[in-house]
C-alpha cells in the first residue's frame, strides 16, 4: 500500500473518530478560520458543517463573551474553560491553544451540561430513595431481608441480627440457602414458593418466629427480588404479657371509680384512701380506719363492706364509747340465762348477730382492757362465750375498727393492749382532715347543698366568695361540721343567694387570719389601701414568681395585675428579691 494511500486512510479514520465523539469539538485557525467541525457541534450550535467550515469563528459563535475569550486564547496560546449559554442551552467549553505543522490554532470542545444535569438529578433522586429505603427497612421492628432473584441476599436490617443473632454484614455475605442449612431461618422454603407464604418455626437460638414472604416480578413476569419478613414471637408474647396486666388493671379502676361513685371527693389524698380501702375489701383481713372525728371513718367501713364477698351478710355498728361499761360486754358477746340479776332469758350478743358478715367498731380506743383481752381471744380462735356461759360459740365475723385517737401512744402508757392493737391494725387506713384535701369542700359543699335544699324544699346557690370562705376555714369537725353548716346556711339566708355576711362568724374571720398589716399611725384612707393594694401583691409574687399564676391566686386579670406591678415598679424576677 502506497503512502498516500495509508494517508488517505487515516485521515478518514481521523474524520469518523472526530464526527462520532460524544462532544463537540471544532477546530479553528491561527487566523480565526473554523477547519473542522464534527456532527455533535453542528447539533449543539444548530449549524451544518458546510456553512462553518472555512467561516470566521464570529460567524458560527455569535456569542460576543465567547468570541472575546476565543480571541484571548488565540493571542495569548493560554487554555481557556467557560460556561455560557447557546440557543438556550447550558455548554461548557474549553478552549486549547494548538500547534499544527508550525501554524497556531486552537481547539474547541465544548458539550451540552443540561444532560449533565439531569443525569446527576437523576442519579441524587435515586441516592436519595436508596436512603429514604434505608432508613424505613431499619425503622421496622421486624427483621427484613431482600435477596436477588439467585437468592443472594443483599441487605438486611439491623432487626435481623437481634431477632437471629446474624449481624447485617455477615449475612450479606452469605444466601438463602445457607442461612436454612445453619439452622437459622427456613427462608428458602417459603423462597420456593411463589405465592406469599408464612411459616411459623424455632430458630437455634431457642426464639420463637413468624416467617413470611413475597416475590417481586418485573414487567416481563421473571422474579426480581425476594423480600422476607421475620416476626419475633417469643418477644410479642412478653409484650403481651404486661398488656394483658394493664388491661386488667383497667378493668378494676373502671369498676373501683363504678364503686366510689356514691362517695364525694376530688383529693387525690382521698382517692389514695379509697383505692386501699377498694383492695382490703376483696379479702378478709383486719382493717383499722384512723382519723380525727368527723373525716367519714363509718362511710369507708361501709364502703369495705359493700365492695367485700361478705357484702350479703348482716353489718353491725357498735359505738364503744357510747354502751356502758357494764352492758357492753354482753351487748358484744351476748349473756345466757340467769347470768346477772335481770337476765331472764337467753341474748345473743351483736357479734352472734353479725355471724358470716360484719362488724364494726367504732372509737374501739374506749374498749376497757378486760373486754380488750375477750376481743382478742376471738381475733385468736374465732370463738366467744357468752356472759354466764361455759361453751364456746365457733363465729365467722370480719372486723373492722376505728379510732379518732393514737392508739400507739395508748399501748406506750398501757392503756390498750399491745397484742391486740397488733392484731386490729393488719391493714391500717388513715383519712386525712379535711384541711389536708381542701379540693374536697367544694364538691362536699354542693352535694351538702342539693341534699339540704331538696329536705327543706329551698333553692339556694352559693357565689365564689363564699367557696372561698369555705376553703379558706381549717374544719377541725371535718365533713360532718362542714354538713352542719351547709344546713345552717340553706335554713338561715335571707334570699336565695348566701352571702358572706351570713356565714358563722369564726369562718368569716378565718378568711382574713393570714393576712397582716401594719400600719400603726393615722394616714389617709387612700393610702392605707394603696400600701395593703402593694402588700398583696408583692407577697403574690414572692409565693408564685409568675403574673398569671399571682392573677389566678388573686382573682384579677393579667392586665390588672401589670398595671399594679407598673404602678408601685415591681418586677417578677425570680433572681431578685422585692
Amino acid at each position: 500500500m502506497s503512502t498516500a494511500t495509508e494517508y488517505a486512510k487515516l485521515i478518514s479514520e481521523y474524520q469518523f473518530i472526530l464526527s462520532e465523539l460524544p462532544c463537540a469539538v471544532v477546530f479553528i485557525s491561527g487566523a480565526g478560520i473554523i477547519s473542522d467541525f464534527n456532527k455533535t457541534a453542528q447539533t449543539i450550535l444548530g449549524k451544518n458543517k458546510e456553512s462553518a467550515v472555512g467561516k470566521h469563528f464570529s460567524r458560527v459563535f455569535t456569542c460576543a463573551k465567547l468570541q472575546e475569550q476565543i480571541n484571548k486564547t488565540l493571542q495569548s496560546s493560554e487554555s481557556l474553560f467557560m460556561l455560557e449559554k447557546v440557543n438556550n442551552v447550558e455548554v461548557i467549553f474549553n478552549c486549547i491553544p494548538v500547534t499544527s505543522g508550525g501554524d497556531k490554532g486552537m481547539l474547541i470542545i465544548f458539550e451540552d451540561q443540561t444532560e449533565k444535569n439531569a443525569l446527576y438529578s437523576e442519579l441524587n433522586i435515586i441516592r436519595q430513595l436508596n436512603q429514604e429505603l434505608t432508613q424505613v427497612l431499619e425503622s421496622s421492628y421486624d427483621g427484613i431481608i431482600i435477596a436477588d432473584h439467585k437468592g443472594k441476599i443483599i441487605k438486611a436490617n439491623k432487626s435481623v441480627e437481634r431477632i437471629t443473632g446474624f449481624r447485617p454484614e455477615e449475612i450479606l455475605q452469605k444466601s438463602m440457602f445457607q442461612l436454612e442449612k445453619e439452622g437459622y431461618v427456613k427462608i428458602n422454603e417459603i423462597q420456593a414458593n411463589k405465592h406469599t407464604r408464612i411459616i411459623k418455626q424455632r430458630l437455634k437460638t431457642g426464639k420463637e418466629v413468624l416467617v413470611s414472604s413475597n416475590h417481586i416480578f418485573n414487567q416481563q413476569g421473571q422474579l426480581s427480588f425476594i423480600i422476607s419478613n421475620i416476626k419475633d414471637l417469643t418477644e410479642i408474647k412478653q409484650q403481651i404479657e404486661p398488656l394483658n396486666l394493664t388491661q386488667k388493671y383497667y378493668n378494676e379502676l373502671n369498676d373501683f371509680r363504678d364503686k366510689v361513685n356514691h362517695i364525694i371527693f376530688d383529693s387525690s389524698e382521698m382517692s389514695g384512701v379509697l383505692e386501699k380501702a377498694y383492695k382490703v375489701a376483696k379479702v378478709d383481713s383486719t382493717v383499722l380506719i384512723s382519723g380525727e372525728s368527723g373525716v367519714g371513718k363509718e362511710v369507708i367501713s361501709k364502703f369495705i363492706y359493700n365492695n367485700s364477698q361478705r357484702r350479703n351478710g348482716p353489718m353491725i355498728s357498735i359505738n364503744c364509747g357510747a354502751i356502758p361499761e357494764n352492758l357492753l360486754e354482753s351487748e358484744l358477746f351476748g349473756h345466757e340465762k340467769g347470768a346477772f340479776t335481770g337476765a331472764t332469758d337467753k341474748k345473743l350478743g351483736l357479734f352472734e348477730l353479725a355471724n358470716s358478715g360484719t362488724i364494726f367498731l367504732d372509737e374501739i380506743a374506749e374498749l376497757q382492757l378486760n373486754l380488750q383481752s375477750k376481743l382478742l381471744r376471738f381475733l385468736q380462735e374465732k370463738e366467744i362465750y357468752r356472759v354466764g356461759g361455759n361453751k364456746p360459740i365457733q363465729l365467722d365475723v370480719r372486723i373492722i375498727s376505728a379510732t379518732n385517737k393514737d392508739i400507739a401512744a395508748l399501748v406506750k402508757n398501757k392503756l390498750f393492749r399491745d397484742d391486740l392493737f397488733y392484731r386490729l391494725n393488719v391493714i391500717p387506713i388513715h383519712i386525712p382532715p379535711l384541711r389536708n384535701r381542701r379540693k374536697d369542700i367544694r364538691p362536699l359543699v354542693n352535694s351538702f347543698l342539693e341534699k339540704e335544699c331538696k329536705k327543706h324544699g329551698l333553692v339556694k346557690t352559693i357565689p365564689l366568695e363564699v367557696y372561698d370562705a369555705l376553703e379558706n376555714y381549717d374544719w377541725p369537725g371535718n365533713v360532718r361540721e362542714l354538713l352542719n353548716v351547709v344546713e345552717y346556711l340553706v335554713v338561715m339566708s335571707r334570699s336565695s343567694i348566701i352571702h358572706l355576711d351570713e356565714l358563722p362568724i369564726h369562718i368569716v374571720n378565718s378568711k382574713f387570719k393570714n393576712i397582716e398589716v401594719n400600719i400603726n399611725k393615722l394616714i389617709p384612707l387612700k393610702e392605707a389601701k394603696e400600701i395593703m393594694e402593694r402588700e398583696v401583691v408583692v407577697n403574690a409574687l414572692r409565693k408564685y414568681r409568675s403574673t398569671k399564676k399571682v392573677a389566678a391566686a388573686l382573682k384579677m386579670d393579667n392586665s390588672t395585675i401589670f398595671r399594679i406591678m407598673k404602678k408601685y415598679k415591681l418586677h417578677d424576677d425570680p433572681n431578685e428579691d422585692f
